[in-house]
């Protein structure tokens, strides 16, 4: 049987020709095939171009099955998957039978392609465990959790207390400047040991492994809102600071300018709903700006996937400067959509919680205006921060088109717009 790990459609081809046998592909490694944002139509394609049939595994992989099978293992990454399933086997670069093979890799691995990112060629991860053991040489050897396009994660340990070790691509690289600086106004951020910004490389200790989507406590949720809100307002008076961090200022009126013209230039079968929706918040944009809310700090992901329970907020690469109501419509889109709640909520109810989960994220914006005043804003003018959402990612992929994920999102969150019913008054 042969297991396959690749990162682009050239691989597959230069290698499934001398191997057929059985596939598994992450759906991260879909995401970059022929540049297509979406891994479920990329793997469709997959299937075609290897004359298989693609099965779902699980939400993060696919097995793919062609005609015959083999009983080797070809690995085109340095990286170790986290699972393997039976009977599969893996087996790491210098385990390649032959020197026929080594020397087809080494070939087509020799320089980093422009599309790829540094930590998908060989060699870099043991350049990563020797500067983690630079700054920390106690430290047990760097082990991969995952990676993708837009990150790699990874974790190490000292003296049994967990290092956090994460990798970024040039576009995202305001995290290693904003993490430390963020850490100054609040409790509320991973503890950083060591920054290599001319790597991308950033090292912390780790804040748990219990992300808030695992956490069924209810009062944790509303405190990360509460912890978000009150390090946005805390930072108000470093805007200049945060800028020269990489944090981008988008104001609402900005924001929705990009976002028709990226609906203007998208050939989605949403852009026309979407620009009609975009009409309508136009009409509401007035009301936006009198409740008088200054543009804040956004973390741009905001949902309990980036937030170690009780509160720790991580993944801190899409942040900008907004509206305020940015991250909350991110939070509230990620747990409940459009139509039905996220199934990974812990909640029986999870759209019963949305109230209670907008007026923990409001109270402390009360220094600005009475809460019942900022809820009734809120409410009337959704989906702006959808809006500031399509603006920023269409700005994130003008900086790095290697960004799959981003793409997809940005398509997602124009869906989403277009599918919004009404505008609540």
């Amino acid at each position: 049987r042969c297991l396959v790990f690749c990162r682009s459609v050239s691989m597959i081809r230069a290698l499934i020709a001398r191997a057929d046998g059985r596939v598994l592909l992450d759906n991260r490694a879909l995401l970059t095939l022929e540049g297509n944002p979406d891994f479920l139509e990329a793997a469709r394609q997959l299937s075609a171009l290897l004359d298989g049939e693609v099965v779902p595994l699980h939400r993060d992989a696919f097995y793919l099955f062609p005609n015959d099978t083999a009983r080797q293992v070809w690995v085109f990454e340095s990286l170790e998957p986290l699972r393997v399933p039976s009977p599969f086997e893996w087996c790491d670069f210098e385990g390649l039978a032959s020197l026929e093979e080594r020397q087809l890799l080494e070939l087509h691995l020799r320089e980093t392609p422009a599309h790829r990112q540094s930590w998908q060629r060989i060699g870099w991860l043991a350049e990563a465990r020797n500067w983690v053991t630079a700054q920390l040489p106690s430290a047990t050897p760097l082990e991969i959790q995952n990676s993708w396009h837009g990150a790699l994660n990874a974790v190490s340990s000292v003296d049994g207390r967990k290092v956090y070790f994460k990798a970024l691509p040039n576009a995202l690289t305001r995290e290693l400047r904003l993490v430390p600086l963020l850490g100054k106004f609040s409790n509320a951020l991973p503890e950083v040991i060591a920054v290599n910004e001319a790597r991308g490389w950033v090292m912390t200790w780790s804040a748990g492994d219990t992300h808030l989507i695992r956490d069924g406590d209810v009062q944790h949720w509303k405190t990360a809102l509460r912890e978000l809100a009150s390090l946005q307002i805390a930072t108000l008076p470093a805007h200049d600071r945060l800028e020269q961090a990489g944090c981008q200022r988008l104001t609402p009126r900005d924001a929705l300018l990009e976002a028709w013209a990226i609906c203007e230039d998208s050939d989605s079968e949403f852009a026309a709903s979407a620009q009609r929706q975009l009409e309508v918040m136009t009409e509401k944009l007035e009301l936006l700006e009198q409740l008088g809310l200054p543009l804040a700090l956004a973390h741009g992901d905001f949902h309990p996937m980036n937030v170690i329970a009780p509160a720790t907020i991580i993944d801190w690469s899409d942040a900008l400067i907004a509206h305020p109501f940015t991250d909350l419509e991110r939070f509230l889109r990620w747990i409940i959509g459009t139509r039905q709640p996220h199934p990974w909520t812990p909640f029986a109810d999870t759209r019963a919680l949305e109230p209670e989960f907008i007026a923990a994220y409001l109270e402390p914006w009360t220094v600005f205006a009475p809460l019942e005043h900022l809820i009734e804003t809120f409410y009337a003018t959704r989906p702006f921060g959808l809006v500031t959402l399509i603006a920023q990612h269409g700005r994130l992929e003008g900086q790095q088109k290697e960004l799959r994920l981003k793409r997809s999102l940005l398509a997602w969150f124009v869906r989403q717009l277009a599918q919004e019913r009404t505008v609540i008054v």
